[in-house]
């Protein structure tokens, strides 16, 4: 969810520096609906700085590739699947692993 309202308009909740996140959370006159987000955004920063060291790139491919193995199995052209699905799993994959590269390298940096 991007943030609808004020200096950081149209920014994504997990770019908002943490000093201004904490100042909307002590908010009450939020929407429902943002106050939500706001709160998942809360216990997906905490999740990360408590388990800062704990997850790595290595450890996300490691499971990302046992995830395609076990979805090639169903899917691939020689076990019943076909070419399209087997292309669509594989691009899945690469974009989560890009994903979580991206969000371990943002939260390197912090």
């Amino acid at each position: 969810m991007k943030l609808p309202f004020g200096r950081y308009k149209g920014v994504p909740l997990e770019d908002l520096p943490s000093d201004y996140f904490n100042w909307l959370l002590s908010l009450d006159n939020l929407r429902d609906k943002l106050r939500l987000a706001l709160e998942e955004e809360q216990q997906r920063r905490l999740f990360f700085q408590e388990n800062r060291g704990c997850v790595n790139a290595k450890l996300v491919d490691e499971l990302v590739s046992a995830g395609l193995r076990s979805l090639a199995r169903k899917y691939h052209p020689d076990h019943g699947g076909s070419n399209e699905r087997m292309q669509l799993v594989n691009i899945c994959a690469a974009w989560i692993k890009a994903q979580a590269r991206e969000l371990l390298a943002i939260e390197h940096q912090a």
